[in-house]
């Protein structure tokens, strides 16, 4: 175990993985710049929507709907009736913010 709490093996993986990084990176930033782009186009489909942190560089996504017209239950039980499990922050962070994780 280093000094930071890392174990042996999860050190070994990030040595192979800066080794190895010219193999993998250049289609993760692809995917990310995918992902922006997918990002950008929501906003513009939807009138209101806010992202809340931006740029994205996780695996969470933070909307305001608010100015949507749309209570955050009723895009959570959409969302799962398409297959698609979210969380919404009205618990958190008032009843006009939902969260994504993916």
């Amino acid at each position: 175990m280093s000094r930071f709490g890392i174990n042996l093996v999860a050190q070994r993986g990030a040595i192979a993985a800066y080794e190895t990084k010219e193999r993998w990176m250049p289609s993760m930033l692809e995917a990310d710049r995918a992902a922006r782009r997918d990002d950008r186009a929501l906003r513009e489909q939807i009138p209101g929507l806010e992202l809340l942190v931006q740029p994205l560089r996780a695996n969470y996504l933070a909307i305001d709907v608010s100015a949507c017209g749309v209570h955050t239950d009723d895009i959570v039980d959409g969302m799962l009736r398409e297959g698609l499990l979210i969380r919404s922050g009205a618990c958190a962070a008032g009843a006009s913010r939902t969260g994504l994780s993916a």
